[in-house]
């Protein structure tokens, strides 16, 4: 007798079982890469949970944009990713004034999370029926047993998934979690967030100020609009700078682009703080400035930031030392050569100032026609134009000022995010700065800065204006009239 035909049945039923094996894996990968992905809006938080195959069970936190954190927090090879996709200050100070004890507290949330995280398993199982049907159908030989012993095996493998991720799940392991972005440079907010937690009161009381302060903030940002106005042929330049990662500081600028009718901005630098990809997300916000918008890199961004910039149909970053033309005046924009290297958000040394000065007067005296506006990021680059140059931007020293020397206006911004969004923590702080030229056409002489600040965490705005007579020499110190409003 034959063993042949019996040996070629086991192998068939081998393979088959082979088969739904490997397609129940391949469902399961499918499904969880591709779909298993919700939205939760619970409180102050929305919030979107995905789940994917990882070599290692992880939890993964992103809170754009200052980082993340990554936590090894379960034992199956599935990775959790948490995003905080929008704040709501007003849900969040609703929380925080609450008379609940944190116990209470905690379960309120826990009870508002668990339908999203139903619903989340729920679709989980829907999508694997999905495919299974799916890709049984879609096979050469369609069989009802093939179909239920892949949906069985799929199932069965979610299952164990979700049991053993859900029965090994340690909160602990987010005592010890690793940082990346913004957060790994950052203990003011990770220390704040594990003392404050421990101190439920504490918590709330700061939570409430931060909620106030950029309350009060946007209040004064809706009422500001220009109490007085040069020719209205004059050419409106705003000038930005260091805006360190405060979305904030975008909404002031779009405010006064449209209240004070700015034709161009000029942006010297900094608008992340460590120049990484996380942060970068940050200045697709410069897309509602419908304006042009001059960019020179500051040591503070990188070369991920700038091509970030890049994509951004109004702005142009003057990055090589190379010059351009708006609305007839001609700007010279010199990066800090620091934002090229990886070592990002380092200073120049005094050596290394006096070498890329010498280098800006080289690019300055190479120039046809000469650059009405030398626009740079670190102000001791320029100290040699100063008596060459009529004009000359900068920022880094977070210090706003005007004024003139042999000649020369130097203007700093100071800082237009008032040193990045972290102020909002504290009861005082640096204000929101910017100044507003404006330059005659033709002649390209500047007639008048406003400087415009405001105190994002004090009921504090104001607005001063320096304008500057006719006889102005390199020798003679013109003669400067200050205004104050506000």
């Amino acid at each position: 007798m034959s063993l042949k035909p019996k040996q070629n049945n086991i192998e068939r039923l081998l393979g088959s079982i082979f088969t739904s094996i490997f397609l129940a894996i391949l469902i399961s990968l499918i499904a969880i890469s591709l779909l298993s992905r919700t939205t939760a809006r619970i409180d102050g938080f929305t919030l979107s949970l995905s789940a994917s195959p990882w070599l290692t069970g992880i939890t993964e936190i992103n809170l754009p944009p200052f980082g993340s954190l990554t936590a090894y927090s379960h034992k199956t090879p599935i990775k959790l990713k948490l995003t905080v996709e929008r704040l709501s200050f007003t849900g969040i100070k609703k929380i925080a004034t609450s008379q609940e004890t944190g116990s209470q507290l905690l379960a309120s949330l826990d009870n508002k999370a668990k339908p999203y995280l139903l619903a989340f398993l729920f679709k989980i199982v829907a999508i694997f029926v999905f495919f299974s049907l799916l890709v049984v159908l879609i096979l050469p030989k369609k069989s009802l047993t093939k179909f239920t012993v892949t949906l069985s095996l799929s199932l069965l493998t979610i299952a164990i998934l979700i049991i053993a991720t859900t029965s090994t799940y340690n909160f602990s392991s987010f005592r010890q979690p690793r940082y990346s972005g913004m957060l790994s440079a950052a203990p003011w907010l990770t220390g704040v967030v594990e003392e404050k937690l421990s101190d439920l009161e504490t918590f709330r009381t700061q939570v409430t100020t931060l909620a106030n302060n950029f309350s009060n903030f946007y209040k004064k940002i809706e009422n500001l609009k220009p109490t007085f106005s040069l020719d209205g042929k004059a050419i409106r330049l705003l000038h930005v700078s260091d805006i360190h990662d405060n979305p904030a500081a975008i909404d002031l600028i779009s405010k006064v682009v449209k209240e004070f009718k700015v034709d161009l901005v000029v942006d010297t630098g900094d608008i992340t703080d460590y120049g990484t990809p996380i942060e970068a997300s940050i200045v697709t916000r410069l897309q509602k400035i419908k304006v042009p918008y001059l960019f020179i890199p500051g040591n503070h961004d990188s070369p991920e930031v700038i091509q970030h910039l890049r994509q951004i149909k109004n702005i142009t970053v003057l990055d090589q030392g190379e010059t351009i033309t708006v609305y007839g005046i001609t700007i010279l924009g010199f990066p800090d050569p620091i934002s090229k290297t990886i070592d990002s958000h380092r200073s120049q040394t005094k050596t290394q100032e006096e070498i890329y000065a010498r280098q800006l007067v080289k690019i300055y005296n190479h120039q046809q026609p000469v650059p009405d506006i030398v626009a740079v990021h670190e102000p001791a680059n320029a100290n040699k134009l100063i008596g060459k140059s009529k004009l000359i931007l900068f920022g880094h020293t977070h210090r706003a000022s005007v004024q003139e020397k042999n000649g020369t206006i130097l203007i700093n911004a100071g800082s237009t995010g008032a040193a990045g969004i972290r102020g909002f923590q504290k009861t005082s702080g640096l204000p929101f700065t910017l100044k507003l030229l404006y330059i005659k056409p033709k002649s390209m002489k500047v007639l008048a800065v406003d400087s415009l600040s405001i105190q994002g965490l004090q009921l504090e705005a104001g607005l001063q204006r320096t304008v500057f007579t006719k006889k102005q020499t390199q020798k003679t110190k013109p003669k400067v009239k200050v205004q104050s409003v506000l």
